[in-house]
């Protein structure tokens, strides 16, 4: 049933996930990039797509990983997201997650932080890409945390499953 869908997102990729649950972007502040040079090609064409509602009306609940705050959605941009959302990052991968949990309001928003999970962990595993302190939390350990939570928040928010299996986690 491709009316009802999950999303996620990896580092960078958090952005699409957040756009895609409706958070909205702060063309002001992408101007700017633009004219400091920090981002390239900012023709009045690509630049109008940051004034559209870029949300996605199939995704009934987003999950980005490994990404934090981001000025092209502004100070407010993220508290316009549609749907709920699960946040998730690890404790070795400071990438903002907590700053960003704390200043989003008034969005269906889950923060799960694991504990010796690094950048990779989201991806392709500690293991990979990762210095010695990722390799603490072994690879299937950590999947074992995160497969579960995004399993049973789709279960939830897309199918309606309330079982105790996925309220157990989600609950």
């Amino acid at each position: 049933d491709l009316s009802r869908v999950a999303m996620s997102g990896h580092s960078f990729g958090t952005y699409t996930a957040w756009a895609v649950a409706g958070a909205t972007f702060d063309k002001a502040a992408i101007q700017a990039a633009c004219d400091a040079g920090g981002v390239a090609d900012c023709t009045p064409e690509r630049m109008a797509v940051f004034e559209t509602d870029l949300s996605e009306k199939r995704a009934k609940v987003v999950v980005p990983m490994a990404g934090g705050r981001n000025d092209f959605f502004g100070e407010k941009g993220y508290d316009a997201a549609k749907v709920p959302v699960l946040l998730m990052s690890g404790t070795l991968d400071q990438v903002g997650a907590d700053t960003l949990f704390a200043d989003v309001s008034g969005v269906d928003l889950t923060w799960v932080e694991v504990d010796g999970g690094c950048h990779q962990l989201f991806g392709l595993g500690n293991s990979m890409l990762g210095d010695a302190g990722c390799k603490v939390l072994p690879d299937e350990e950590g999947f074992a945390i995160v497969n579960p939570w995004v399993l049973a928040y789709a279960r939830y928010h897309v199918l309606g499953d309330e079982s105790d299996e996925v309220s157990g986690i989600v609950g």
